[in-house]
């Protein structure tokens, strides 16, 4: 472990030197006779696309986390470096996983600042959707699954290790998730004992790269340098590579040969890394099951909330019994958010097993999962961009929880919903949000009345600053809060301004129209 803390990261704080990374960057890039002024100067020209892969790792641990409303303004000296540049035709793509910073109002309201002031430019956000199976297989294979297995499997590593493997495996392993995973594994494991000649069993390489990952996750680190990642897999496997050692393969030798491992791929500036989320998520998952010696559990301990969650959503995939097992060793050996607890309560024991209060969740999929009970409690949450499949609602258990851009298929529930708020959800079910939850259709033909009118200047005027001009975007959940004391009439009038299309809707997120606008202006 003394000899693993050699090889931290260097720490810098990236905000205040984004822009020399920039330039730096520019210049390993370009010609060094090139001066980065006229690089910069066909960047904004549009001649030459900036694409900046991964911006969400140079974010900070905290922000990455969640804490975004007290740490916006560490990541808004690079937005502000990147909107400079955004003159012209220059064109800016950032690539980035589902992080915090930009799902909340400073940023919409950072972006609203710079486009009134003196900045021209558009924000265009695409998001990457679970793969679907039928985009991955044939008919015949695809109705050949489980339906337990068709509802829980959007990996697009494991679709596409069914795609391609032969009828005689596919009908091996199709019947049992956990069969298919480690049929993928030892597929590659195998295949590496051939390619490269390895000493190592499938279950001792497996040992090597799962306390690699948990290394990583530990470090929060996604690749590093080769050199500092073989020195790290013969710290971590010693024994094991000294004990296989031979005259033809001494330590070295073999330390390399794991180093150039499948599993492990080249991660831009010649770092290494995993191949794969999954994986990654897997052999950490792995760890946490099995390893319980000092390193490993300091590893399990310091993770990072983003490497639990690739732990959780690669375990989801498993059987009960699997799940149920790393749930007793995450919780136990992990720091977890509430957050991460709800999921992986949901993901992994298929039940919520704990009571969260003021709790926001967001994105993803629950399926088969019993929601409440006599012995947990919901309040003041706010679930969006969720679908849940085959669930079990005990809405005793819920109190004053906000359904925003959720989908319900095959739901049944326990008691009334009429004490929690939906908005813009959809069920095939057609009684499972209880009537005067939905939307009264009439409502549409009672906006000229005075009353109603009144609240909707006042619900669409919290869409604009106070200049009563610039444009905001508002969290659902924290608007009701506004309204409370008209809550019923604020959840008909909201739907059916959503209906009308003077507010549109991504989530828990909402913004003004041209349509909302010109309706403020007219009356």
């Amino acid at each position: 472990l003394s000899r693993l803390a050699s090889f931290l990261p260097f720490f810098e704080v990236i905000p205040e030197i984004f822009l020399y990374l920039l330039l730096s960057q520019i210049e390993q890039n370009f010609d060094t006779l090139l001066k980065n002024d006229i690089v910069i100067y066909n960047i904004k020209q549009g001649r030459i696309p900036l694409i900046i892969d991964g911006f969400d790792e140079l974010l900070s641990k905290d922000i990455d986390d969640g804490a975004l409303e007290a740490k916006f303004s560490d990541v808004e000296t690079m937005l502000s470096t990147i909107a400079d540049l955004l003159t012209n035709k220059s064109k800016v793509i950032l690539t980035t996983r589902k992080t915090a910073i930009f799902a909340g109002e400073n940023f919409a309201d950072w972006v609203y600042r710079k486009t009134d002031d003196t900045y021209d430019f558009d924000v265009i956000r695409y998001q990457l959707d679970n793969p679907s199976i039928e985009d991955w297989l044939e008919s015949e294979r695809y109705q050949a699954l489980p339906q337990n297995l068709t509802s829980s499997l959007s990996n697009p590593v494991l679709l596409g290790y069914l795609r391609y493997i032969d009828d005689d495996e596919f009908h091996k392993v199709a019947n049992n998730s956990s069969t298919l995973v480690n049929s993928y594994f030892k597929f590659l494991l195998t295949r590496e004992i051939r390619r490269q000649d390895l000493p190592f069993s499938v279950e001792e390489q497996k040992m090597i790269l799962r306390k690699l990952a948990s290394c990583f996750a530990g470090y929060n680190i996604t690749s590093d340098s080769r050199s500092h990642v073989k020195e790290t897999i013969k710290e971590l496997a010693n024994d094991l590579i000294i004990n296989k050692a031979t005259t033809q393969k001494d330590a070295e030798s073999l330390s390399n040969a794991l180093t150039n491992h499948a599993l492990l791929d080249r991660k831009g500036n010649c770092n290494v890394g995993f191949l794969n989320d999954f994986i990654l998520g897997t052999l950490f998952m792995e760890s946490i099951k099995n390893d319980e010696d000092e390193t490993s559990l300091f590893f399990q301990k310091e993770a990072s909330f983003p490497f639990i969650e690739k732990a959780i959503l690669a375990a989801s995939v498993w059987n009960k019994s699997t799940r149920s097992f790393f749930w007793k060793k995450l919780t136990k050996h992990c720091t977890l958010n509430n957050v991460l607890q709800f999921w992986a309560d949901v993901k992994l024991r298929d039940q919520i097993m704990s009571s969260f209060s003021n709790e926001a969740f967001d994105g993803g999929k629950i399926l088969n999962a019993a929601l409440g009970d006599e012995y947990v409690k919901m309040e003041n949450c706010c679930f969006s961009n969720i679908i849940f499949e085959s669930c079990i609602f005990d809405f005793n258990s819920f109190n004053n929880c906000s359904f925003i851009n959720c989908a319900f298929l095959n739901c049944s529930k326990l008691n009334t919903n009429l004490h929690c708020d939906f908005y813009n959800c959809n069920s095939n079910e057609n009684d499972f949000i209880d009537e005067n939850s939905t939307i009264n259709e009439s409502i549409k033909h009672e906006l000229t009345e005075q009353t109603e009118d009144v609240l909707i200047k006042e619900i669409l005027g919290m869409y604009l600053k106070v200049d009563g001009k610039t444009r905001r975007m508002r969290m659902i959940s924290k608007l009701r809060e506004t309204f409370e004391v008209k809550e019923k009439s604020f959840k008909k009038t909201f739907n059916a301004l959503t209906k009308q299309g003077f507010i549109i809707c991504n989530g828990d997120k909402s913004f003004i129209t041209d349509e909302g606008i010109e309706y403020l202006q007219n009356n």
